[in-house]
This record gives structure tokens, sequence and C-alpha cells, in this order.
């Protein structure tokens, strides 16, 4: 199995867009709902997946207050076409990177995985990071190339 480790802020939102929504009025009850997720980056990381044929691990914050299901149904609603299987643990190990190490530890079955998050606290998980930027657009076309060949797909189309 193929897994893509998943931050959600400054992955699938960014400064731009959120602000974007707050000027067009949008108002939400907090800073983990739908309306902080940009379609756009949504359908880059869509791209990612169907032409990985990887599962999601939530590895964001998130995870903290949402169940998967309900985190599910709340990157749907903006056009996510994924699975996501499973979030890291919410224990504090020091990183994110030793959460995503704890939850490799525990899966033997994984082909191989990329991180996608904007934070670098990946320790020795650093080769497998990809990093996107809160504050240049969140996830971009180029940032899918790169998860790409750390998944292990040495061109732009695994088919091709």
């Amino acid at each position: 199995m193929r897994v893509v480790f998943l931050d959600i802020d400054g992955v699938l939102n960014h400064w731009e867009y959120l602000k974007r929504m707050k000027a067009s009025g949008v108002r939400s009850r907090g800073c983990t709902t739908e309306s902080h997720i940009d379609p756009d980056c949504v359908g880059r990381l869509n791209g990612l997946l169907s032409r990985s044929n990887a599962k999601v691990v939530v590895s964001s914050t998130w995870r903290i207050l949402h169940s998967i299901e309900s985190l599910q149904e709340t990157l749907e609603a903006k056009g996510f076409e994924g699975d996501i299987i499973d979030f890291t643990t919410t224990e504090d190990l020091g990183s994110r990177g030793a959460q995503i190490n704890a939850w490799l530890e525990s899966h033997d079955d994984i082909e191989s995985f990329v991180i996608i998050d904007d934070d670098g606290d990946m320790g020795t998980l650093r080769p497998y990071w990809v990093q996107t930027s809160l504050f240049e657009g969140g996830i971009k076309d180029e940032h899918v190339e790169e998860a790409m060949q750390v998944l292990g797909f040495d061109s732009p189309d695994p088919l091709g």
C-alpha cells in the first residue's frame, strides 16, 4: 500500500484563499471547517492519489477535532475523491515526524509513503517530506510531481 501523510493547513489551504473567503463574506465557526479548504488544492491532491493509487493518513492537527468519517465528508464537500484510512496518533511524541514514524512502525504493509506538510519537524523522515507553504499557495503541481518521485514513480505519469 502507498500512503500520503497529509497535513491540511498550508497544504489544502493557504493565505490567499483564506483572504478571498473572508473578503467574500464566508464565515466559519473555527479554523477546521470546509470553508477553509481550497478546492483547487484538493484537485491537485486528487491527481496525486489517482496517479499513485495511494491512501491518506491524516497527520494534521485537524485529526484532533474530527473523526475519520467527518473529515472525509468535509473534504468530499470540496471535491476530495480519495480515501482517508487513518490518523496518526495524537499522543505527544515530540514531533510530527515521530508521530508518523510510530504509525509506520505499526503497519508492515507499506510499499512507499510521502509526507506532504508545510512544517518541517520530520526528523529522520525528511527524505520523504514534500514541503508546501501556507504563504505560497498550498499544494502545487510541482509538489505533486515531487511526491510522485518520493512514492517511487520515475515519470510524471505512472502509466507512461
